[in-house]
């Protein structure tokens, strides 16, 4: 008998409980509409985007990507506590533009066989393939290599 007059009590207390809960819930999941005045006028309605980005170091670097943005359309960018940039005079070096001298060698591989094995071994060497003759008729195929002087 005490165990129906608890369940009988209970219940109601439980079921208003919950209700409190529930609309304490809703009141912190909605944001205040006093912040952002006629930005939330139903439940789904996506927020205004702002974005803050602060970083205390170089290694804090955050890459940043815009997408779906008008072209020509002017982005606001705010930078605050940049550092002041002063550049050096640069000292001119005197550059001359050589052609890179290069030796070519051709290397034939027979129908069937793999060229993985010769091809590494040459690579190991600074040899690099830049040209390949398909093989016709069951002949070698040949394969041009090149490397600097």
């Amino acid at each position: 008998m005490v165990s129906r007059i608890l369940s009988r009590t209970m219940l109601p207390w439980t079921l208003s409980v919950c209700a409190v809960f529930a609309g304490a819930s809703s009141m912190v999941a909605a944001p205040d509409s006093q912040e952002y005045p006629g930005q939330y006028q139903y439940p789904g309605q996506p927020t205004k985007a702002r974005v803050w980005i602060e970083n205390r170091g170089g290694g804090e670097a955050v890459p940043v990507s815009i997408e779906n943005a008008a072209p020509g359309a002017s982005l606001g960018v705010q930078i605050v506590g940049t550092p002041s940039v002063a550049i050096a005079a640069a000292k001119a070096l005197d550059v001359r533009r050589l052609r890179q001298p290069w030796e070519y060698l051709t290397v034939s591989i027979d129908h069937g066989e793999n060229p993985a094995g010769k091809l590494d071994r040459l690579g190991n060497d600074g040899w690099e393939t830049t040209g390949l003759q398909f093989a016709s008729g069951g002949t070698s195929s040949v394969v041009l290599l090149k490397r600097p002087k």
